[in-house]
């Protein structure tokens, strides 16, 4: 509506105050060209979001602060705006902290895993297994994995449901595991959903013989921080 009242191109009884600083005609009409540009990037964002991509952030929040800026200047007949913004900033913030706890525990994967060294790894050996019980050597030997380099290092994606106690509800479990094994390390990172749009993000790591554990909800509010050496 800024942007139609900026140019006159239609009569909007809503706008009827001046904004509470005085502007030319010109700066007038540039603020209608900012609400268009907030528009779209509003607009932008939102069907980003609706792809569930990562994308809409920035936009989002260039959308939102820029909107808020105008709704300030033409407060009088746009204050209600307000509400609208603080809605869109309540949903961005857990987006953004799940976006950077993503990243970091990324980061913190493949710093484990980046030590490795993937040359001149022994071969496994048939006599290597025979101390295993036999139902484990039956099941490695089909896999193929004698002859073949020991394993170094793993990187597995893990779906799952689970309880917080017997009977509970089923939570939505997505994880991501990295393992070093000859010096022994994992970071292991996780979502829980517990109900739509409500999830925690667990990150479980052990390293250089201490281990961390951090536990957030949303992204936002901390629930668990440890680190003991184990």
């Amino acid at each position: 509506m800024g942007f139609a009242k900026a140019f006159n191109l239609a009569k909007l009884k809503e706008l009827s105050h001046p904004p509470i600083l005085a502007l030319s005609e010109a700066q007038l009409k540039l603020t209608g060209v900012l609400w268009l540009v907030a528009c779209l990037l509003l607009v932008w964002a939102s069907v980003a979001f609706m792809l569930k991509g990562d994308v809409w952030l920035w936009p989002g929040m260039a959308g939102i602060i820029l909107s808020q800026l105008l709704v300030i200047l033409h407060w009088h007949d746009t204050k209600g705006g307000t509400v609208a913004n603080l809605i869109m900033l309540l949903i961005w913030l857990p987006a953004y902290a799940t976006l950077a706890w993503k990243e970091n525990a990324e980061k913190a994967g493949n710093l484990l895993l980046s030590g490795a060294s993937l040359q001149n790894l022994p071969v496994v050996q048939a006599q290597q297994l025979q101390h295993l019980p036999m139902p484990v050597q039956q099941w490695l030997q089909a896999s193929g994995i004698v002859g073949k380099p020991e394993i170094e290092t793993m990187l597995s994606h893990q779906i799952a449901t689970m309880q917080i106690k017997p009977g509970g509800d089923n939570m939505q479990v997505k994880a991501t595991q990295y393992n070093r094994i000859s010096v022994p390390g994992f970071a292991w990172q996780v979502r829980v959903s517990m109900m739509p749009s409500v999830y925690m993000l667990g990150l479980d790591r052990y390293e250089g013989g201490h281990g961390y554990m951090q536990i957030k909800l949303l992204g936002l509010y901390s629930l668990t921080n440890a680190m003991a050496r184990k």
